[in-house]
């Protein structure tokens, strides 16, 4: 493949649009909470039932993340993304004019399965096209989309619902999501594995410990950018404007803080790209050297859950500290707040990215299917953690709810080395290998694919041993 494919700019380009899909493939999963007020005023639609919706949407994708990554490899990354991006237009168009809140939960699941193209789409996207050093700086970008989405919708939906109506909202968003699907097809490339006589490339062994992670830190994780307003309010006694302007400053902080340590990751030193097979520098079977970065990717994700653990612990500390008497700690504990906010918020990103980067280390010749049972769990978590973590608020308080997600991240993080860890899926490599000899499955992108150690994730990440 010529270098033209493999610079920085395709790159960047697949990263950002990627991103801007991701972003707008999940409105369904936010949009309906933060139109909640308009939604219950005008349609009679209660918390609980808007609660079911944003459930279904995430539950959907999750279930049908192992289908959509087959999918995906049999149809091409390209045009994966724009059949979701086409089918969520259709999706909000049909919410816009019927509205009943029937509608409204067949548009849940539908938009949710399609969902999860988008996801494996731009994962495969960047396992064939972007080199191994430019992935975890492309994941990072592709990442920074959701909560970017988030950042730009939640001081706008309410107030232009509330002045226009919702459903005039839903149509206007189908718009963008038509115009980024245009960009899709433009940017992402039609990619898709090469499959060689034998068959399929099967998952490493040892693979069922991704689903697993990604669970553990969505469960622990996600809460610190859904509850953060709430939790500024009811936790420590800020206005509801000022917590949201707080928080959505929180939020872009920390896309912005990802995207420059993104910007700023590269090549270590020593580990440049030769021609060669990936190795001992001397042509040695890669074996052995792709083994060694998925561990050191494994640890990086593994501090960057351990750092989402400590932030929580700071959210407990200010919750502690107010003993449930919000603002009774004044601006001090309302600083110690927002700092464990931030911490955790960039960690939970970077971690997010870093979970994508290693999918595509580990399984590069089967990076949709990697993709689609890693996302069965991370989609699976975002349908469990809302509701538990509301339960157990309102049951213990806000300390032992963000004590019981950070021992979650903590738990991510074991499951992150158990992944990483030197040999894990090795044992099923040797027994592809034996099977079909030199006839093994490469995607296109993949001939010569370099040690994935050279991608540096942040600056912070980078003197992980």
């Amino acid at each position: 493949m010529g270098e033209a494919r493999l610079s920085s700019g395709p790159g960047l380009r697949i990263g950002i649009v990627g991103g801007l899909a991701l972003g707008l493939g999940s409105v369904p999963g936010f949009l309906f909470g933060l139109l909640t007020p308009v939604l219950t005023a005008g349609e009679g639609i209660g918390r609980t039932a808007i609660g079911v919706l944003v459930g279904l949407f995430f539950g959907a994708t999750g279930l049908g993340s192992v289908a959509a990554g087959r999918l995906t490899e049999r149809i091409g990354a390209r045009a994966a993304v724009v059949a979701d991006l086409l089918v969520l237009a259709c999706c909000l168009l049909v919410a816009a004019v019927v509205g009943t809140y029937a509608v409204l939960v067949v548009v849940a699941v539908v938009a949710g399965a399609g969902y999860a193209l988008t996801n494996t789409g731009t994962t495969l996207a960047v396992a064939t096209v972007v080199r191994p050093a430019e992935r975890t700086r492309v994941m990072a970008v592709r990442t920074a989309g959701i909560p970017a989405l988030v950042v730009g919708a939640s001081p706008a939906a309410g107030p232009l619902a509330a002045a226009v109506g919702w459903r005039p909202v839903l149509a206007g968003l189908s718009v963008p999501v038509l115009v980024v699907a245009a960009a899709v097809w433009r940017v992402l490339p039609d990619a898709r594995p090469t499959v060689a006589a034998t068959g399929p490339a099967r998952l490493p062994a040892g693979f069922g410990w991704f689903p697993v992670a990604a669970f553990l830190l969505i469960v622990g994780s996600q809460p610190v950018m859904v509850w953060s307003v709430a939790f500024l309010g009811d936790g420590l006694g800020v206005p509801i404007a000022p917590a949201g302007l707080l928080a959505a400053g929180v939020a872009v902080v920390g896309v912005a803080a990802v995207l420059v340590m993104a910007a700023h990751s590269g090549a270590r030193p020593g580990l440049v790209h030769t021609g060669r097979r990936a190795g001992d520098g001397t042509g040695a079977p890669m074996g052995a050297a792709v083994s060694s970065a998925r561990a050191v990717s494994g640890r990086r994700a593994a501090v960057a859950c351990g750092v989402a653990g400590v932030g929580s612990v700071v959210l407990a500390a200010a919750a502690w500290t107010t003993a449930g008497r919000p603002g009774v700690g004044g601006p001090a504990v309302v600083g110690l707040g927002v700092a464990g906010l931030g911490i955790a918020t960039v960690a939970h990103l970077l971690a997010i990215g870093l979970l994508h980067a290693l999918i595509v280390a580990t399984a590069p010749a089967a990076a949709g299917r990697a993709a689609g049972v890693a996302m069965t769990g991370y989609f699976l978590g975002a349908l469990v953690s809302g509701p538990a973590f509301g339960a157990v608020v309102d049951g213990a308080g806000w300390s032992t709810a963000w004590l019981l997600c950070a021992c979650l991240v903590w738990l991510a993080a074991t499951c992150f080395l158990r992944c990483g860890r030197r040999g894990a899926g090795e044992a099923g490599s040797r027994r592809g290998e034996a099977r079909s000899g030199r006839g093994r499955v490469h995607h296109r992108a993949a001939a010569g694919e370099r040690s994935w150690t050279d991608s540096a994730t942040s600056t912070f990440l980078r003197s992980t041993p």
